[in-house]
């Protein structure tokens, strides 16, 4: 064991302070120092990018899932919608890739001109915010 002699702010004295008192079983403060360094080293760059990875693949498939229930429930509406009609009669599932309702042509166009208009914002947005 090496014996080192160091100076800690106040800030960084009421912190060891603090965790001394919140953990009873470290008896000093070279304990809750060695504690903090050994729960530095457990947050490396390589452990962190692991966890970040991890994060955001279930992210990601979380993102799959909602889009495909979303498309889904388009079907589903855009179904129902033309239930009115033709559909009715034949008793099948019409994709909307066939034939769209002229609800879900209007929802389609409203929705994707909304969508324009934020991209537009945010792209100056950050252009913006690049300038200073």
């Amino acid at each position: 064991m090496k014996r080192a002699r160091i100076n800690l702010s106040d800030s960084a004295h009421a912190y060891v302070r603090k965790l001394k008192e919140e953990h009873p079983e470290l008896t000093s403060d070279t304990n809750v120092i060695e504690k903090i360094i050994q729960e530095h080293k457990s947050f490396e760059a390589g452990d962190l990018i692991k966890k970040i990875e991890n994060i955001l693949t279930g992210i990601r498939l979380s993102s799959r899932t909602a889009e495909k229930n979303s498309w889904i429930f388009f079907e589903m509406l855009n179904q129902y919608f033309l239930s009115k009609n033709e559909v009715q009669l034949h008793h099948k599932f019409i994709p909307s890739d066939q034939i769209k309702s002229v609800i879900t042509i209007g929802a389609e166009k409203h929705v994707s001109d909304k969508m324009q208009k934020y991209r537009t914002a945010k792209k100056e947005g950050l252009a913006s915010y690049k300038k200073y």
